[in-house]
């Protein structure tokens, strides 16, 4: 018994190992019989009270204890990171969906303000005037987006101005006129 129990731990012996022990110490028991040709054949051998030495009962108590505390430790950290994991997943996954979207519409946005300027620039192209008029109005509607606004053209735009304190535009000079 104890060549068998020599080769093993005691945890061996106290806990998982216990069924392979006996069945150890059968065959050893079994083979030392046989080799004093005694005709003795044993049955079977069953551990029945296995216990530490009292000298180190108190020591193998504590093993077992911080053994015991170490798994509890490792399954709490185990099922705190099987929380916090696909937590902080999702929502590096959201973070992530968020910029792609961000960065898809801002491209879009500057594809759709390059292909409004390369359309402004070409009618442009064909009526200058007439552009430069639309976009100076529509300047104003986004300056004074609340405010009412009146466009007023022609004789009647100039007959207005001297009311509203402003000077008419000057004229363009004529080859027969006065100085």
């Amino acid at each position: 018994m104890r060549q068998v129990i020599g080769r093993n731990t005691i945890d061996e012996a106290l806990t998982e190992k216990r069924i392979a022990i006996q069945e150890d110490t059968l065959a050893t028991l079994q083979a030392m019989l046989d080799k004093y040709e005694l005709g003795v054949i044993v049955q079977n051998v069953e551990l029945q009270d296995v216990h530490v030495p009292p000298e180190v009962r108190q020591a193998f108590r504590d093993v077992t204890s911080a053994r015991e505390d170490s798994v509890r430790s490792v399954n709490e950290a185990t099922g705190y990171a099987n929380k916090v994991l696909p937590e902080a997943e999702g929502r590096a996954f959201a973070i992530e969906a968020a910029a792609n979207a961000y960065s898809a519409q801002r491209v879009n946005l500057a594809l759709g303000e390059a292909a409004r300027f390369k359309a402004l620039a070409a009618e442009y192209q064909k009526a200058p005037e007439l552009t430069r008029q639309r976009l100076f109005l529509e300047a104003m509607d986004q300056v004074l987006p609340g405010a009412e606004k009146y466009v007023f053209t022609g004789q009647t735009g100039q007959a207005l101005l001297p009311h509203l304190g402003l000077k008419a535009p000057a004229q363009p000079r004529t080859e027969g006129g006065d100085r």
